[in-house]
């Protein structure tokens, strides 16, 4: 039995995208506030990146696990198998705690200052009142989306800043990008879920605001968003002249992509996912380029100013790759 649960807790919420690869917000934040505050040139600089990676871990497996102790009844009745659900329910309940306290423990053990603490807790209190009663913001409307999205920002925006004390346009303009693209994401599963939230009396926003005017609400968010992207994406490259040339490029390079997509699927419908039926192809370029692609040339910099710190490298590109897959073998589960 905890064999099975070992297994499912690897494959479900440490190497999917509830897991390690949700960590895929992180990667473009970290690596401009680390390159732009001379990161490199710290002591221990891939101790540092390897403690907030942890912390975030962490707090990442906090929330999912708060979120799935919520709803071991629902998932039940919708025959999917969470881990969490394998578990008794006394210990079940002990877990989002754990996870949360050993984020808390690596911060402390590693002497961060205190506004990394307090934006670690932070990102693990939103995090919390999204899925457990009795706020439950995710079934308030709005509010869980901005919950969410808030509790991300948090920690991967916040946690890096404070310790690397960043410059403060860093906090509105990233802090910008991955709330609105974090609100856009979750919304987005909203809608790809609104028939079993609604059948199971959950109310989200999608299923408050119905499945149409919550479609047409996701779109301008969209575009928003891809306003937010696109000014990260150019302050990056004034923050750091080193990567502007092949920042920019590969961010161009992906929406090129994401563009002819778009236009195959017109022309191929079964090349269609749920993604681009709902979300427009610029917003996609423009996530699938900041978040997943331009880590690599901040990262790669930091490994040619600092030889070792390529093993942070390596262990990024990997992640990305991995999401990259992920995210074009898409299905919502």
């Amino acid at each position: 039995m905890l064999s099975s649960i070992g297994k499912q807790f690897v494959r479900e919420s440490l190497l999917g995208r509830r897991g390690l690869l949700k960590l895929n917000s992180l990667w473009f934040p970290l690596g401009l506030v680390f390159l732009a505050a001379g990161g490199p040139a710290t002591l221990r600089p891939l101790f540092r990146l390897a403690v907030l990676t942890a912390a975030a871990l962490c707090w990442s497996l906090a929330s999912t696990a708060a979120n799935d102790l919520s709803e071991i009844s629902e998932d039940r009745a919708a025959g999917k198998t969470r881990w969490m659900g394998m578990l008794p329910e006394g210990v079940a309940r002990v877990i989002p705690v754990l996870f949360a306290s050993g984020g808390l423990a690596v911060l402390v053990a590693a002497g961060v200052p205190a506004g990394t603490l307090a934006a670690y807790l932070a990102a693990v209190i939103t995090g919390a009142i999204y899925s457990l009663r009795p706020l439950r913001l995710k079934e308030r409307g709005a509010w869980g989306l901005a919950a969410y999205a808030l509790s991300c920002s948090a920690a991967n925006v916040l946690m890096p800043w404070t310790w690397y004390r960043g410059a403060f346009p860093m906090v509105p303009v990233l802090g910008a990008a991955v709330f609105l693209d974090k609100w856009v994401n979750l919304q987005f599963h909203q809608i790809v879920d609104h028939r079993e939230d609604s059948g199971q009396g959950m109310a989200t926003y999608a299923v408050r605001a119905g499945l149409e005017p919550a479609r047409r609400s996701l779109r301008r968010f969209a575009a928003v968003a891809s306003l937010a992207l696109a000014v990260s994406a150019a302050y990056a490259a004034s923050a750091v002249p080193e990567i502007a040339v092949p920042a920019l490029v590969v961010t161009a390079g992906v929406i090129g992509l994401s563009g002819l997509h778009a236009v195959l699927s017109l022309r191929r419908p079964g090349l269609g996912t749920a993604l681009s039926r709902e979300l427009p192809w610029t917003y996609l370029g423009l996530t699938l380029g900041l978040f997943r692609a331009v880590p690599l040339v901040l990262f790669r910099e930091a490994a040619l100013r600092e030889p070792s710190l390529r093993p942070a490298f390596i262990v990024v590109a990997a992640l990305l790759a991995a999401d990259w897959v992920s995210s074009f073998r898409y299905r919502y589960e």
